[in-house]
């Protein structure tokens, strides 16, 4: 599972997916355990590693705008279950500035704040968990409010 395994800034597109004549694209930035700890990729995921003059952060951004999207839906093949090929992919285009510098410059300021949304979509999914295994069981009286705050004591 070398090949398919996850890196932080790798960026991932579904090449497939959506319904019946239809692709829907989603395109994934991988940063600060997210989507998950560890993970792998399959066939049915490009990874997407952009050249260091452009950087994934802007390539992430660049390739979530509306303009590449449109072009992934334009460019998908088959009828029951679209999806895109290498080569369209490779042929995929978007505007980016040709100094290096603005480029540099732009990815270290937009780093941050991409690793932080992951950061709390993380977050959000814990507490997500934390309130479907709890909210149940204090609903039905199974568990106190007082032991329910020893629980989450005890996992933070």
């Amino acid at each position: 599972m070398r090949k398919g395994k996850l890196s932080n800034g790798d960026i991932l597109i579904y090449k497939d997916g959506g319904k019946p004549g239809e692709l829907r694209p989603a395109v994934t930035y991988v940063s600060e355990g997210f989507p998950f700890e560890e993970a792998c990729i399959n066939e049915h995921v490009f990874r997407v590693q952009l050249n260091e003059e452009i950087g994934q952060h802007f390539g992430f951004l660049a390739l979530s705008s509306e303009h590449c999207m449109d072009q992934m839906r334009e460019r998908a093949t088959g009828v029951a279950q679209p999806g895109l090929n290498q080569s369209a992919m490779n042929s995929l285009t978007f505007v980016h500035p040709d100094r290096s510098e603005i480029l540099h410059n732009f990815n270290h300021l937009v780093q941050p704040l991409l690793d932080g949304c992951n950061e709390r979509a993380n977050e959000s999914r814990t507490l997500a968990n934390l309130r479907d295994t709890l909210l149940p069981r204090l609903m039905t009286g199974e568990l106190r409010v007082g032991a329910a705050r020893e629980l989450i004591e005890e996992l933070a």
